[in-house]
């Protein structure tokens, strides 16, 4: 069972990757979106691009709640792979490299 108000998934972490492939619906469950706040609530994704659908997942979840959520995606690996091919993240998306 999720543990309602999380905000941080880490893909490496078996419990978060459970919540994360369970859907949007029990994602934003989990998150506490849609709940009495008075701004949206962050919600980071660390690792995501190892799901090999992690483009659709992202598009579909804000897509679907991009009005109640704001969502930080990172990674250790390069982020811009969405600019090749498959799902369009256009317009959805800012990319910011940090460098060690």
């Amino acid at each position: 069972m999720p543990v309602i108000g999380r905000k941080y998934f880490n893909w490496d972490n078996s419990d978060d990757r459970r919540v994360i492939l369970s859907g949007p619906t029990n994602l934003a469950r989990a998150s506490d979106i849609g709940g009495i706040n008075p701004k949206p609530p962050t919600v980071v994704f660390d690792e995501l691009h190892k799901h090999v659908k992690w483009k659709s997942l992202i598009k579909g979840f804000f897509d679907t709640y991009q009005k109640q959520v704001r969502i930080i995606v990172t990674g250790s690996s390069r982020m811009d792979v969405f600019r090749r091919g498959g799902d369009s993240l256009m317009g959805r998306y800012f990319l910011y490299r940090m460098h060690p």
